[in-house]
C-alpha cells in the first residue's frame, strides 16, 4: 500500500508529534500549574483581582517606589513612594534580610504563579503548596502595594540596583566615620583621663546594679540635654532629625510605625512616633535601646535569634523597672 501525504498535512502530523513528546517531557511541571489556577487549590477569596500581570499593576513595588535608603547604619531599608514632601510621608521599612541583593534565588530557576494574595502568609502558604524550586508570587503588603514573596534581581531589578547603591554609600560613609573615630579616641586617651562622675545620693539607684545606675545616668543626661529639645521639636513640627548626644547618634523618624530601633554600628538608635506617646514611652524607649548599646553581645557574638529574644526581653524588664527612677531624676 502507498501513503499519499500533502506537504501541509505532514507538517501538522509533525507539530502533533513535537507537542506529544513535549507534553511528555514536561508532564510533572504542567499538570501543578493546571491546579494552581482552579479550585479548591486557590480559593478566590484569598485572592485580590488585578488587570494583567501583577508586575505591571502601577501599585507593585518595581513601580510604585519612588526611592530607596537606609535608616541609620546598618538599619532595615526604606522605601518611599511620595516625595513631594520635604519629609517623605508614608515610609516603608523592610528588613535587610528580605531582600536578596549577594545572590538571587530565581537566576537557576524561577515559576511565578500571576496572583495577587490578600496577604502574605496566604502568598507564602501558595508557595509552599506548589513546591516548586524557585516558585514565587504576589500579595498585598505594607502601604497596600503589591510585593512578590522573594524580593531579588528577578523581581524587582530597578529596586535592588538602587539598594545596592544606597549600601556603597552606606560602606563609604561607616569607613570615614571608623577612621574619625579612631582619630578622636586617640587625641581624647592623650589628652585627659575619664572623669568619674559620683552620683548624689537621692538618686533612687541603690536597688540598681552599676551598670543600670550608668544606663539611668546617661538617660537623664539625654532628657535634659539640649539636643534632645531639638528633637522634641522636630517631632512636634512633624519633621525628622539627627543629633550626636555625648557620642551617642540619635535619629527621629516620624515615619518610622515604632518606639524605637537599635543602630548598633553607629552607636545610637531610632526614635519613631510610638516613642512620644507619653513622657513616660519616651523614657522607657531611651532606657530599652541604652540598654542594649550597652549590654548586647550581637556585635561580639553574631545575631542569633535566642540572643535577640533574649537581649530584647532584658532590656523591656529593665526599661519598666528604671522608668520611674528616671522620672524622679529628673524632678529633683
Amino acid at each position: 500500500m502507498t501513503w499519499h501525504c500533502s506537504s501541509s498535512r505532514l507538517r501538522l502530523v509533525v507539530l502533533t508529534l513535537k507537542a506529544v513528546w513535549l507534553c511528555a517531557l514536561f508532564s510533572g511541571l504542567l499538570v501543578p500549574l493546571r491546579g494552581w489556577a482552579e479550585q479548591p487549590f486557590v480559593d478566590s477569596k484569598d485572592r485580590v483581582p488585578v488587570q494583567g500581570n501583577p508586575n505591571k499593576d502601577p501599585r507593585y513595588i518595581e513601580n510604585a517606589i519612588k526611592a530607596v535608603s537606609i535608616v541609620g547604619w546598618g538599619g532595615p531599608f526604606q522605601f518611599d513612594t511620595d516625595l513631594s514632601a520635604e519629609t517623605p510621608s508614608g515610609s516603608i521599612f523592610i528588613e535587610r534580610a528580605a531582600v536578596h541583593l549577594d545572590e538571587d534565588p530565581l537566576v537557576v530557576s524561577s515559576i511565578v504563579l500571576d496572583a495577587v494574595f490578600r496577604s502574605s502568609e496566604l502568598a507564602r502558604a501558595m508557595v509552599t503548596k506548589m513546591n516548586r524550586p524557585g516558585a514565587y508570587t504576589y500579595y498585598i503588603g505594607p502601604g497596600g502595594y503589591i510585593y512578590p514573596t522573594l524580593i531579588s534581581e528577578t523581581t524587582a531589578p530597578v529596586v535592588c540596583a538602587t539598594l545596592r547603591k544606597a549600601i556603597e554609600r552606606e560602606r563609604t560613609n561607616a569607613i570615614a566615620a571608623r577612621n574619625t573615630s579612631i582619630g578622636l579616641l586617640v587625641w581624647y586617651i592623650g589628652a585627659r583621663s575619664p572623669v568619674q562622675v559620683k552620683l548624689p545620693s537621692r538618686t533612687g539607684l541603690d536597688a540598681f546594679a552599676a551598670t543600670e545606675q550608668s544606663i539611668i545616668v546617661e538617660a537623664r543626661r539625654i532628657l535634659s540635654s539640649s539636643a534632645f529639645m531639638r528633637i522634641r521639636e522636630a517631632q512636634a513640627a512633624g519633621k525628622g532629625v539627627i543629633v550626636r548626644i555625648n557620642g551617642r547618634l540619635i535619629q527621629y523618624e516620624p515615619s518610622a510605625p515604632c518606639s524605637g530601633m537599635t543602630l548598633f554600628g553607629e552607636n545610637g538608635f531610632l526614635l519613631g512616633r510610638e516613642a512620644f506617646r507619653s513622657e513616660a514611652e519616651v523614657v522607657k524607649t531611651l532606657l530599652h535601646e541604652l540598654h542594649r548599646l550597652t549590654t548586647s553581645v550581637v556585635q561580639s557574638e553574631g545575631v542569633t535569634m535566642a540572643t535577640v529574644h533574649s537581649e530584647t526581653q532584658a532590656a523591656k524588664v529593665f526599661a519598666d523597672r528604671a522608668v520611674k527612677a528616671v522620672l524622679e531624676g529628673k524632678r529633683q
